[in-house]
């Protein structure tokens, strides 16, 4: 009878693979606690915001810094999901090529990347938290104010006006959101 003497090959582990850049990153401040937050989809990044304001105080939160811009809530406090909306209107694409549109919506600035689909799908789920109980008759999208003498805009008005924005169709680059 033959016997081995030695344990055949094993084949070698892959190659870990280097982790993915973030597709998406925010830096700012709520009060005087710098943030800095990312994630490779909106999603992640908003569940990354949503686990650094469970370990934070954002009860009195009124002050929030988006890079290096200052913007003030007057008549109220932020909660940690605002805030979090906030961060995601906010975001920076990593990615380069990454279609966007930016504004502000009386005075508080927004910039959003990625496909039509993925703007509108972000803006259905963050902005409504920004503009409740606000008056809104001043929007500027991609440097064109927008102003609505004789009434005020909802949230739903906002979202189809900065959507109607954007060139229509698909763009070549896709994420899950």
């Amino acid at each position: 009878p033959m016997s081995r003497v030695a344990q055949p090959p094993r084949p070698m582990p892959p190659h870990p693979m280097p982790p993915m850049p973030a597709a998406y990153r925010f830096q700012g401040g709520f009060e005087q606690t710098p943030v800095q937050l990312s994630g490779f989809t909106l999603d992640e990044l908003a569940a990354a915001c949503m686990q650094f304001t469970s370990a934070i105080d954002t009860r009195y939160v009124d002050d929030v810094t988006i890079g290096t811009q200052a913007v003030r809530n007057g008549p109220s406090y932020w909660d940690a999901q605002a805030l979090c909306s906030i961060v995601v209107l906010n975001a920076t694409a990593t990615t380069p090529n990454v279609p966007s549109v930016t504004g502000s919506i009386e005075g508080f600035p927004f910039s959003i990347s990625g496909s039509r689909d993925v703007v509108e799908r972000t803006l259905r789920a963050h902005l409504p938290r920004l503009v409740q109980g606000q008056y809104i008759d001043d929007i500027s999208i991609n440097g064109r104010a927008y102003r609505n003498g004789p009434s005020y805009w909802n949230a739903e008005q906002i979202i189809a006006l900065i959507v109607s924005q954007m060139p229509a169709g698909s763009y070549a680059y896709a994420e899950q959101a």
